[in-house]
């Protein structure tokens, strides 16, 4: 690995050579996620006895096979090796990691079959396999032999976007489960849903689409009373659609392309309030939607295979919120056989059919063009009583706008002009409430302009709850892309803290951002980095000793791009040495060492999911985060 020869890095190593790692028998944590590692990595982990954490994330040029020998780590309590290139079988020795936690393999070419030792990692909290090449069954117990059913403290089964095959095993969940979270997604598992995966009340999130599952959804269902997200389509089901009328936490039901029954739309979606998002396209409904689903405060869209649609569009503009925007349905196939003898009937059978089919799409795009007329002129009615903005006033400091000083205001046609008239090619990202484009302002400084999606059912009220809330100048400039708050968000926000610790301000003073002021401030070349007119008088008489070591992790803290900062534990870790440098003693009192803090992290720790980005991908492991 060129260029990174000889020098420390991390928690007790003590230097990476051309094409290997060595470390001291000491090391206790080992953190080298992002970091660029390219290479064969060779696993001479003999002097490795007290690891208990391995952190090689998101090196995408790192490659190689997991060795057998990672069975001798056996105080090892995460093993996280998302992101990188590792291939190979997965060795069966993992299941002598007794102390693990937390196993994250994800996003790698792991192949083979799934180790049936990984029943024996009795403490695993996550275990995260997605996007390998793992293929055969998945490995249950019987007799003496292991499988994942003995993982009953587990909470996060991540299989998604792999070749396992065969049945899912009616063994494989049990009522004594932790699990909230089962992903098996994009598989080719055949065979029925097992029902015993009902029992396991903790479920939050329910992934099997895109498998050749058959047969009927198990209807104890309706019991997984906690159950958020449920994704059933792109199989092969058959039988009624499901009953799922007890489950009040549910707001994602994707249910598309299966062979359903043909049967009325379900009437109990309208006791779901906390619904969001209904996709149930090639399923065979037939009959009107009630008019009662439309009144639901959440939902935002419906995705409905519907047979005679036309009938019900006049029916469910007029039960639509005045301030609802749109609603998604599409045509199911209507096939009419008209049986009898061929030729001149037969011929008339099939004009009579093309002029029938021909005027119902007729008529169909009129009431579609009808029904959208009168949206927008209802939406055009109510825009002034609607406009969550009409408090805002640029002008004075009496309104209801976000009050930070300096903000310049943009007017509609300044930001059209910035994004070329918000052209497609400028669109950097998309969330609940709008799209975010790359903009130019006239001076060459790039910038991200969110505007406000005008059919988002959200509305412009959550738009400006939204706006308001990214005026807090603590908030992670990632956010404005990917709309998620993250751990490495977290991170952003504790070096404004530091910040503000050190120079006695507040983020944004008299229209000065506080980040912006240290960054284009700061001169390594100079005493104090050049921040004596920054930094706070009274910490520089006399000055602390590693107060720069303190400014250094505050504007590490404070990298632009997340997977450049340091996690929290790495965090705490730098905090102790620079106490230690000031002559202080970071054990004294309450503080904590970081690989308590580490350690103690990971106990109960939720994957920081969001509607709009679920499950496209289960990787963002959080601890390589923490």
């Amino acid at each position: 690995m060129p260029g990174r020869t000889h020098r420390p890095i991390g928690l007790g190593l003590t230097h990476v050579a051309a094409v290997g790692m060595e470390f001291s028998a000491t090391t206790i944590h080992v953190t080298l996620e992002s970091i660029g590692l390219t290479g064969q990595f060779t696993w001479d982990i003999t002097p490795l006895s007290e690891l208990q954490m391995l952190d090689l994330s998101y090196n995408k040029g790192l490659t190689g096979t997991l060795t057998p020998a990672i069975g001798n780590l056996t105080k090892l309590t995460s093993l996280i090796l998302e992101g990188c290139n590792f291939y190979g079988p997965i060795p069966p020795t993992i299941g002598y990691l007794q102390q693990l936690t937390f196993l994250s393999l994800n996003s790698n070419g792991f192949s083979g079959k799934i180790p049936p030792s990984i029943g024996n990692l009795s403490n695993l909290f996550w275990l995260d396999l997605t996007n390998n090449s793992l293929s055969g069954n998945i490995p249950v117990s019987s007799g003496t032999t292991l499988g994942l059913d003995r993982l009953v403290n587990t909470q996060h089964f991540h299989f998604g976007n792999n070749q396992l095959s065969g049945p899912i095993p009616p063994s494989l969940f049990h009522s004594g489960m932790k699990l909230i979270h089962v992903l098996f997604d994009s598989n080719q598992l055949t065979g029925t849903i097992p029902s015993t995966l009902g029992l396991v009340q903790t479920l939050i999130v329910v992934r099997l689409d895109w498998n050749l599952l058959t047969g009927t959804v198990p209807s104890n269902f309706s019991r997984l009373v906690n159950l958020n997200w449920l994704y059933l389509s792109n199989n092969q089901l058959t039988g009624p659609v499901p009953n799922l009328s007890g489950l009040n936490s549910l707001s994602y039901m994707d249910l598309s392309n299966n062979a359903f029954d043909s049967s009325l739309f379900p009437s109990w979606l309208s006791n779901l309030q906390y619904l969001t998002t209904i996709l149930m396209e090639n399923t065979n409904l037939v009959g009107p939607v009630p008019p009662a689903l439309f009144s639901l405060p959440e939902l935002q869209r419906v995705y409905a295979g519907l047979l005679g649609i036309a009938s019900l569009l006049s029916q469910v503009s007029s039960h639509l919120p005045s301030n609802y925007g749109f609603v998604y349905f599409s045509t199911g196939t209507y096939v009419y056989y008209a049986g009898g003898s061929s030729g001149t009937k037969s011929s008339n059978t099939g004009v009579i059919i093309g002029a029938a089919v021909g005027g119902s799409v007729l008529l169909l795009l009129a009431l579609l063009l009808g029904f959208y007329a009168l949206r927008q002129k209802r939406r055009a009615e109510n825009t002034e009583v609607n406009d969550p903005f009409a408090a805002w006033d640029p002008n004075t400091a009496t309104g209801a706008a976000p009050l930070i000083q300096g903000a310049k205001y943009f007017s509609f046609d300044e930001l059209k002009k910035y994004t070329n008239d918000f052209a497609e090619a400028n669109s950097v990202g998309s969330g609940g409430y709008g799209k975010v484009y790359r903009g130019t302002l006239p001076d060459g400084q790039l910038v991200a302009i969110k505007r406000a999606k005008q059919a988002s059912a959200q509305g412009g009220l959550e738009f400006k709850m939204e706006i308001e809330l990214l005026s807090r100048g603590y908030m992670d400039p990632e956010y404005y892309m990917t709309q998620q708050v993250t751990e490495k968000s977290d991170v952003y926000s504790f070096g404004v803290v530091l910040l503000e610790l050190v120079t006695a301000r507040q983020p944004i003073d008299k229209g000065k951002y506080i980040v912006r002021e240290v960054r284009e401030g700061m001169d390594r070349d100079q005493v104090l980095y050049g921040l004596d007119k920054i930094l706070d008088p009274a910490i520089l008489d006399p000055t602390p000793k590693g107060l720069e070591n303190f400014v250094d992790l505050a504007m590490k803290c404070l990298e632009e791009e997340g997977a450049r900062r340091p996690s929290m534990g790495a965090v705490v870790k730098e905090i102790e040495n620079i106490m230690q440098i000031a002559g202080l003693n970071p054990n004294a009192d309450s503080a904590s060492s970081s690989a308590t803090h580490e350690v103690d992290d990971t106990k109960g720790h939720i994957h920081p999911y969001t509607d709009d980005s679920l499950f496209v991908y289960s990787g963002a492991f959080p601890l390589s985060s923490n």
